[in-house]
This record gives C-alpha cells, structure tokens and sequence, in this order.
C-alpha cells in the first residue's frame, strides 16, 4: 500500500449494539441460566451483564433470567437475542415449541414496560429458527448524512457502531466514488458498504 491509515480505535466498553445468548435451565436448582456458549461445547457460561454490551441492554440479561425462571416452561426457551437501533432496542426469543400463553404474555408485558420490540421465533433444528411474530424491525445510520439500515435482532450487523461509521467514512474518502464508477461489493449483506457507496 502506498499509505497505511490509522487505526480505528474505540472505546473499550459499552459498544456492542448486539448480542445471541443461550439459555439453560437447570432442573435442580431450578434457576434459568442466560450467559454465552464454551468453546465446543454445549454447556452456557453463565452471566448477570456484560462490559463489553450497551448499557441498556447489558440491564436486561439479569432481569430476563429472573422473568425465564419464573415461566410455566421455562426449559422451552433457548435462546435469546438482543439488539439496539437508533432509537429503539429488540428482543428476539427462541424456543423449543410454542410458549405457554401465560409465558408469552409476561415477556409482552416484559417488553413493554421497557419500550422493547418483542419476536418470537420456534427452533426448527441447528441453526434454523422460523420467525412466527416480531416487532417492526429496527434501523441505524452507517454513515453521516447517509442511508439507514432496517435489520432484526438476529441480522447480522456490525457491532461496534462508531467503528463502523468510520470504517465506511474511510473506505469512501479512499474511493472518492462519482457517479460513472463502478464498485462490485462481493458481500454485500444488508448493505452495510454497499448502500453508503
């Protein structure tokens, strides 16, 4: 390269806008368990926050456990994901089956007292999650002035916003793109460099 760029720093904590995590329930003490999956392993790592999480969504990951254990079938649930736009944030849940009306109801009430878009989704098999009742989905800029991104929780977008932003601002000061170039973005997802170019 004829220039090396500076790196893109950030702030150490409070950054990621998004978040999957397993839930376990754990018959003999009878408590839910929210935290993140061990390297090749099926066992989850429990948590009660995380640093590295938004404020405001790290907040829920103890109250979430607390709501879970108190379900009428707290074992269906498997995973959850948390998400935050610009505004708004997002709770995506996962479970084995369809959730006990009454269960149902107190993860509505969870999530409306918090102004939180609530979906609900069955496990299907690995990886695959059929999606049957969701909130309106949630946006956020990834460039000044710039196109907004519509996404669900369980999209997959950049973490770190401010890092993003200025990853695109730099990628489009290197280019100074006109209106007669060509680019070909050969992933382009949600269009995350794609749009903003």
């Amino acid at each position: 390269p004829r220039e090396w760029l500076a790196p893109v720093a950030s702030k150490p904590f409070g950054y990621r806008a998004r978040a999957r995590l397993a839930v376990q329930w754990d018959r003999a003490q009878r408590r839910a368990t929210l935290g993140f999956r061990r390297s090749a392993s099926h066992a989850v790592e429990p948590v009660d926050g995380c640093a590295v999480l938004e404020p405001a969504l790290a907040a829920l990951i103890a109250p979430l456990a607390a709501l879970i254990g108190g379900f009428a079938d707290p074992a269906c649930v498997r995973e959850l994901w948390l998400a935050s736009g610009e505004p708004g944030a997002a709770l995506g849940v996962a479970s084995a089956g369809n959730l006990a009306a009454g269960d149902a109801a107190a993860l509505a009430a969870f999530c409306a007292d918090r102004g939180i878009g609530l979906h609900l989704g069955t496990v299907r098999g690995p990886g695959a999650i059929d999606w049957t009742e969701g909130a309106a989905a949630l946006r956020y800029a990834v460039a000044d002035g710039g196109p907004a991104l519509e996404f669900q929780p369980w999209h997959f977008t950049q973490a770190n916003r401010d890092v993003n932003r200025a990853l695109v601002a730099a990628v489009l000061e290197q280019l100074a793109p006109v209106a007669t170039d060509r680019v070909l973005e050969l992933y382009c997802g949600l269009g995350n460099f794609s749009l903003p170019l």
